[in-house]
């Protein structure tokens, strides 16, 4: 027995339902695609999370079209500070910088958003709770809108305090060794 003829009706709507099929097909592998980057990119972020946690390191993004500053609580740590206490991020950080500190750190900020760097630098916190200066180090990168103009700083910090009291006993004592020594040979 020969096949039956499909009408020329009955050829056009197969071949619109084998496109549909084919398109929900592509569909489902750009879904199965799209699943897997998301899980790839939430154990990633996840894994940055705890890296951050663990190592003490603030995470802050400065969104510089819209004159948004945040930061993620281990910043206001570093400040001393809560999240409750100002009413925006730039108060804190403003407030938070040591005032000898303040002016410089604030043309390197400038200097970061005209170009298309970002800044490496240290500087003074004094804590309100008990006046306390801590050194933080700060370390920042541009991101790039759609016109290539700046669109983001981020960045991190963490509190380098300990570390740079520890250099400073180092060239104490490495002195002190000096003059007794120049003092013995006399």
């Amino acid at each position: 027995r020969e096949p039956r003829q499909l009408s020329e009706d009955q050829q056009r709507a197969l071949r619109i339902l084998a496109s549909q099929v084919v398109a929900l097909l592509q569909q489902r592998q750009t879904i199965n695609f799209l699943e897997k980057r998301e899980e790839e990119l939430r154990r990633l972020t996840n894994r940055l999370l705890l890296a951050a946690k663990a190592g003490e390191i603030g995470v802050w993004d400065y969104d510089i079209e819209k004159n948004i500053l945040v930061w993620d609580e281990q910043m206001y740590c570093q400040f001393g500070i809560s999240a409750e206490q100002y009413s925006s991020v730039f108060d804190a950080w403003e407030k938070g910088v040591h005032p000898s500190d303040l002016e410089c750190e604030r043309w390197k900020l400038k200097e970061a958003l005209r170009g298309k760097e970002g800044f490496n630098t240290e500087f003074r916190v004094i804590w309100p709770e008990d006046g306390s200066i801590h050194i933080i180090k700060f370390v920042a990168m541009i991101l790039c809108d759609e016109t290539g103009g700046p669109g983001h700083l981020i960045g991190a910090s963490w509190d380098i305090t300990d570390r740079k009291d520890a250099e400073n006993e180092l060239r104490e004592a490495k002195q002190i060794a000096e003059s007794a020594s120049n003092a013995k040979s006399q």
